[in-house]
């Protein structure tokens, strides 16, 4: 990750805390997150910087180390406990983000699907709908009315409701890992992974 994009996670992360209503927490939590970094990196030899995860897991892991039983909770428990929820609010952050990014990239795949293999009925109730609600309700409505003549089209859907219908699961890896998934010469459709 580019130093400008790390900079750029802690500029969200700030702002997440604001909109989400937990604006007493800006002026501490994403310097936590820092102080994290910093004593991570000196407990491994090697600089680490929170902000520069990428994997749900790694930071996860990371939880249980600063957590109640872990190799690491006396730094999580300093300041009354406030740094591993700093931990917990970013990792609450980080996880969010990930699913909007998720969902951006499933509504794109179920626009450019709509607007490339359809039939011109179909293709004529999309604009319909396009025309008269906000995009992002018209390419809901848009995927919800396709029928399911084919595997794809259940695929999208079901990716689209992941969280609706596996409560506690996320796609693996996202939509461009956990999707048509290999596994030795077949694929699976959709791979899921327990949350947390």
């Amino acid at each position: 990750m580019l130093l400008e994009e790390v900079e750029v996670m802690e500029v969200e992360f700030t702002r997440w805390l604001n909109e989400s209503g937990n604006d007493w927490a800006v002026p501490s939590y994403p310097e936590l997150v820092s102080r994290l970094s910093s004593h991570y990196s000196e407990q491994t030899g090697s600089k680490v910087n929170i902000y520069e995860f990428t994997d749900y897991r790694a930071l996860k892991n990371l939880q249980k180390l600063y957590g109640k039983n872990g190799k690491f909770c006396n730094i999580g428990e300093e300041l009354e406990g406030a740094v591993k929820s700093a931990l917990s609010y970013y990792i609450r952050f980080y996880s969010q983000q990930q699913a909007q990014k998720q969902n951006k990239a499933l509504m794109k795949a179920v626009e450019d699907y709509c607007n490339d293999t359809k039939t011109d009925e179909m293709q004529d109730y999309c604009s319909q709908q396009n025309s008269m609600l906000p995009q992002s309700q018209a390419i809901q409505l848009s995927a919800f009315s396709m029928n399911f003549a084919y595997e794809k089209d259940l695929q999208q859907t079901l990716c689209m409701q992941v969280s609706e219908l596996f409560p506690g699961y996320d796609i693996f890896g996202g939509v461009e890992v956990g999707i048509e998934y290999p596994i030795g010469s077949r694929k699976i459709d959709v791979l899921l992974e327990k949350n947390g």
